[in-house]
This record gives C-alpha cells, structure tokens and sequence, in this order.
C-alpha cells in the first residue's frame, strides 16, 4: 500500500513540475546557489578598534512568482558561515543572514540578461564558542546584481547589511558574496 501511494505522489508531482516550469519566468520560481563571501564585516557601534572583517562560504535561496518575464516578487534568504576572530573572543565560527521580501527586475528576455534586486526583511547574526550566542534580529537589506548566462544558470553578487544587538552592545553587519544561482522556471 506505501509503495502505491509513492508512486502516485511520485507522477503527481512529476505532472505538476512538467507544467510549473516551462521556461517562461511568468510563473512560479524557485532557487537557490552556492558562493564566495570576500567580505563579512562585524562591528560594535561606539567600541573603537571593534571591526572585524573574516570571508566565508554563502548560499541563496529564493521562492517567488513572476509578473513577467522581466519582473518577479518573492522571498529571499542568503546566509555567509565564516571563522573569524573579534575583540571579544580569539576565534568563533559565525552565522550571518538576511530574510526577507523584494523584487527582481531583468533587463532582457529570458535567457542572457542582466538584472538587478533589491529586498527589505531581517537581518540575524549568530555565533558559537563553546556555547550559542545569538543577537536579537532586527532590520536588514539586501542588494543585488548578476547576469543570467543561460536559462536557469546566474552569477549573482549580493549585499547585505544591517544592525543586532546583544544585551550589551548594538552591531552592525555587511556582507558581500558572489555565486552561482540556478532557478526553476
């Protein structure tokens, strides 16, 4: 009886994925990529000598809907994983991300274009040094630019940034990655 109902679920949703991408970025997208982040920058605000600058490993994720084939609206997370050393501690492993909503526009048809987005959402900071710190998440941005080279296959550079705080300390965040993305269309 499982195998059944997997097989069903299975052609269910092969149909529904014939039909929602189909090239034309009208419609329903999904994505997401891997990268590089040059720059992950941490500072306390009113602490002198407080930046600290570290590079990591990004991801992007995003879910949304086309207007066209030039505009779509949806959801964005993008998140940097890095080791860095700050004032307070000699070495930490470090999360920073951003989540929120915005748009993307493309310049061209679907296909080779460039294109640029932009999203408002909350920017949230974590790190871990023999236990689990987190700082309150507040408001974040995030800008963007790349080239869609081939259907469905982008390189993409974002910037995020933003402000947390600790109980003791407000930060503010900038991040800069560039990777490749691969959305469903």
């Amino acid at each position: 009886m499982k195998l059944i109902i997997r097989v069903i679920l299975f052609f269910a949703v092969s149909a529904v994925s014939i039909e929602a991408f189909d090239s034309e970025r009208d419609r329903f997208v999904v994505g997401g990529g891997l990268g590089y982040a040059p720059l992950v920058q941490t500072e306390a605000k009113y602490i002198t000598n407080s930046k600290a600058t570290a590079s990591g490993v990004g991801y992007n994720l995003f879910a949304g809907y086309g207007y066209n084939d030039n505009a779509m609206f949806g959801f964005f997370k993008e998140g940097i994983f890095t080791e860095t050393e700050t004032i307070f501690t000699p070495e930490e492993k470090v999360h920073t991300g951003f989540t929120g909503a915005g748009v993307i526009f493309y310049f061209d048809d679907v296909g080779e274009s460039f294109f640029i987005n932009s999203a408002a959402g909350i920017i949230h900071f974590s790190k871990r040094n023999n236990t689990e710190y987190k700082h309150d998440a507040s408001f974040g941005y995030l800008f963007g630019m790349g080239y869609e080279f081939a259907e469905h296959f982008q390189f993409y550079a974002s910037m995020t940034g933003g402000k947390t705080e600790s109980p003791t300390v407000e930060w503010e965040h900038t991040n800069i990655k560039i990777s490749l993305r691969i959305l469903a269309y």
